[in-house]
């Protein structure tokens, strides 16, 4: 394999193309454990988690902390607020509320 283009992405979305990549081919142990750990650690499908990845992106996030926001799905203000590290305005509370709601909307086991 090679890589041919790089942008950030949620876990599950990586495991997704990963196992598209992969398929009809034996997969050696380190693949089969990070699709093991990303399935285990994924808290949207992949589906879902780029559909809102997209959303947070066109509410003006980068991609680095919309993949995190993703990826890690707060459930409290707190929790969310300490992931915009890379963006260079805070929330306010409405505006947390509004991504907290569509995390609820798009992922599981929040």
């Amino acid at each position: 394999m090679r890589i041919i283009s790089f942008r950030e992405v949620p876990i599950s979305y990586a495991i997704y193309i990963l196992k598209t990549v992969l398929e009809g081919r034996s997969m050696n142990e380190i693949q089969m454990r990070v699709i093991e750990y990303g399935e285990k650690m994924s808290k949207c499908d992949a589906e879902a988690s780029e559909k809102l990845f997209q959303e947070l992106v066109k509410k003006g996030f980068k991609e680095i902390t919309a993949s995190q926001i993703v990826n890690i799905a707060p459930e409290t203000y707190d929790e969310l607020r300490i992931l915009l590290n890379f963006e260079e305005k805070g929330l306010d509370e409405k505006e947390a509320e509004e991504i907290l709601r569509m995390i609820k909307e798009y992922c599981r086991e929040v």
